[in-house]
């Protein structure tokens, strides 16, 4: 059973990758905060995580290297998406996602992305 964790702050977004993403998983779940993915994410060890860079609270480099460092998380996929697309190359170059989108995003290549770390987690 695949699953997909969503961090997202603003509800308009977290809604369209919901949308866009629930016919590629069996469970969708959304953290609308850095401390609840902190807290949830372990208990649900998704396949593929969406995570807002500029999510407020802990920062998404520092929520990006305890994903990393979560034994039952190594095999887990992230998205990165940016509202700042000046922000783009440098979170490609230095940081640990497996692929870094900037908004507007276009949903098929969401959906790709998302297919190719559902199918390489199993």
């Amino acid at each position: 059973m695949s699953s997909i964790a969503i961090i997202e702050d603003d509800p308009n977004l977290s809604d369209f990758y919901f949308e866009a993403l629930r016919d590629h998983a069996e469970e969708i779940h959304v953290f609308n905060s850095s401390t609840k993915a902190l807290v949830g994410i372990p208990q649900i060890s998704p396949d593929v995580i969406i995570l807002d860079m500029e999510v407020p609270g802990v920062s998404a480099v520092t929520i990006l290297a305890l994903i990393r460092r979560y034994h039952q998380l190594r095999h887990t996929g992230v998205i990165v998406i940016t509202e700042r697309a000046i922000a783009l190359e440098s979170a490609r170059k230095y940081w640990d996602a497996d692929h870094v989108f900037a908004l507007p995003i276009n949903p098929s290549d969401l959906h790709d992305a998302v297919e190719n770390l559902i199918a390489k987690a199993s």
